[in-house]
């Protein structure tokens, strides 16, 4: 079962989460493009753009979150990756890792996930074919691309 953009319920029931890890949680798949004016140059939050349940969860990984950059010449990015590296701080999930498929015309599709520890329990992963967030499994997410006739690349032959 692979949700693509999937609820606060689905978010709780699925991945064991507390409803206000959740809203955190949905608040960054839906807003990561945001994270610049959500967090200063060192990658501490702002209190007065985050508000409610969202900035009580995201200050309590804020910690951690900050170790990514290293000082206020590396200024956090909107991107999808940012996103994962805080949804898996509050997931307690194992990093964020990358993986990409290829079709016979090389197409390629990129996959970013927050690593599980078991390829069979639900996680939140990131789609360039679906352009958006997606919850499922990621045995799941695999076996589907390989089925359309996507080829798993090798760690060597992945571009970044």
């Amino acid at each position: 079962m692979n949700i693509t953009n999937p609820t606060i319920k689905h978010l709780t029931q699925e991945l064991g989460i507390e409803t206000t890890q959740a809203k955190a949680v949905k608040w960054l798949m839906n807003n990561y493009h945001d994270i610049p004016e959500a967090f200063n140059c060192y990658g501490h939050l702002i209190p007065d753009y985050i508000t409610g349940i969202a900035y009580t969860k995201l200050k309590a990984v804020e910690d951690s979150f900050t170790n990514a950059w290293q000082g206020p010449t590396n200024i956090p990015r909107g991107t999808v990756e940012n996103a994962l590296l805080l949804i898996d701080k509050l997931l307690n999930t194992h990093g964020v890792e990358h993986d990409q498929f290829k079709d016979k015309e090389s197409w390629k599709i990129d996959l970013q996930y927050c690593n599980a520890g078991d390829m069979y329990a639900n996680t939140l992963y990131y789609s360039s074919a679906d352009n958006a967030f997606c919850l499922g499994s990621w045995a799941d997410a695999v076996e589907f691309y390989t089925s359309q006739g996507y080829k798993r690349l090798e760690e060597h032959e992945m571009t970044y």
